[in-house]
């Protein structure tokens, strides 16, 4: 998927070159399931879409017979997807910890987040790295460009009190600040995000802060990419 998305960013001017572009992310689609697979092979589908006129032969007939599989994948793509639906491209979190995801508190055995009592059927949960790690919270997936908006409520699993350092949400899109949330330590706090991702390759979560004896979980709640395919 890397060099796919490194040759899409590259970009080509000529028919061989967006062939090549289209066949990539043609060859990664195929060893994926959906959602993730809808959304290579509308990528895929960008670049046949801009020479299928110009070719002929052999060529002309490959792109001919993947199309129609393109075209119902790009019919698929609903115009809501949960991100904690999508496959991450990575992730980091607190040692010993996983990324938790459909109200997952992500720390083994049967731990849920719970938001004003009940568990969100959606959310992400991100628990903060510890200093010896070296680097912050965050995960990150694949977009290809493929959606319009990314919409969630930064919080916490539902704690009272303060946290023992300010916290930083922060969301970035191929390696720039899209959005971020003022520092806060108030473990009741919310933030509500809406960002534009229609040129987006690869998002990424951020938490800015280490983990501490105070800590608090941060979540991402109801995190929704939507669609720049309307059905």
């Amino acid at each position: 998927m890397r060099l796919a998305a490194i040759r899409d960013a590259e970009g080509a001017e000529d028919v061989a070159g967006k062939i090549e572009i289209g066949d990539a992310w043609w060859d990664v689609s195929q060893s994926n399931q959906p959602p993730d697979k809808l959304v290579l092979l509308s990528r895929a589908g960008f670049w046949y879409e801009q020479v299928k006129m110009e070719v002929s032969g052999l060529t002309k007939g490959k792109i001919e017979k993947r199309m129609p599989e393109i075209v119902v994948a790009i019919q698929r793509i609903s115009q809501f997807v949960y991100l904690d639906d999508v496959t991450e491209i990575q992730y980091r979190v607190r040692k010993g910890f996983s990324l938790g995801k459909h109200g997952k508190a992500g720390y083994g055995g049967k731990g849920l987040i719970q938001i004003k009592g009940v568990v969100p059927k959606h959310c992400l949960s991100m628990h903060a790295c510890q200093p010896d790690q070296g680097h912050p919270a965050d995960v990150s997936y694949r977009l290809a460009k493929q959606f319009k908006r990314f919409t969630a409520v930064a919080t916490f699993n539902g704690q009272s009190g303060r946290c023992g350092a300010p916290v930083v949400f922060r969301v970035l899109g191929d390696g720039k600040t899209l959005w971020n949330s003022p520092p806060t330590q108030n473990r009741m706090s919310s933030f509500k995000l809406d960002v534009a991702v229609s040129e987006i390759d690869v998002l990424k979560l951020h938490i800015d802060r280490v983990a501490n004896e105070r800590s608090a979980t941060p979540i991402w709640l109801d995190p929704l990419f939507i669609s720049k395919h309307k059905r």
